[in-house]
């Protein structure tokens, strides 16, 4: 039986490897000075635009799927974090630390990793939307590109010029990360 959360069909989708980035045995492995660097730099564009908070490696709630799922999902993660999540409107509160959010973001980020599968990545988006994320980008480090989602088989491939998403209301430069 398929999981149906908001109209989209999350298929056979194996949620208890979702965000996993590599096989066990390559988990020390794991880092990538290109995929660090355009967090920060993807970050740091959203940190100048007022109306968007953006956050790294933040654990969204997903344990709602658990719920509204017949299915037994004793070994389904209860967050994802994506890349960079994108917040409109949320304040940041140095007194009062948030460590997992069922608020979802408006923007959710991932960044392909040099041993990750894009199939893995589309995955998650499924997941994202299914919960409410409006919008998802998926960054190709190697082909300086970057495919803007606005449903899971719904995207646009910036490869040259702006980047433009207006869910977000943001139009990006690309040089401006790929530089």
């Amino acid at each position: 039986m398929a999981l149906v959360l908001e109209n989209i069909d999350l298929g056979n989708i194996d949620l208890k490897n979702i965000d996993e980035e590599v096989a066990p045995e390559e988990l020390a492995e794991m880092g990538s000075f290109n995929h660090g660097y355009l967090q920060l730099k993807i970050g740091a564009y959203f940190l100048s635009l007022p109306h968007l908070t953006p956050t790294s490696e933040f654990s969204l709630d997903i344990s709602e799927i658990a719920k509204l799922s017949e299915i037994e999902w004793t070994q389904t993660p209860n967050s994802l974090d994506p890349d960079i999540a994108v917040y409109l409107g949320w304040s940041v509160d140095f007194n009062n630390d948030v460590l997992r959010s069922k608020q979802m973001p408006a923007l959710a980020i991932e960044i392909l990793s040099p041993r990750q599968g894009v199939q893995t990545l589309v995955d998650k988006f499924r997941v994202y939307f299914a919960l409410g994320v409006q919008s998802c980008w998926l960054v190709y480090p190697y082909a300086q590109a970057i495919a803007v989602y606005h449903a899971p088989d719904d995207f646009t491939l910036f490869a040259q010029g702006d980047l433009v998403d207006d869910v977000v209301d943001v139009n990006l430069p690309l040089n401006e990360i790929f530089s």
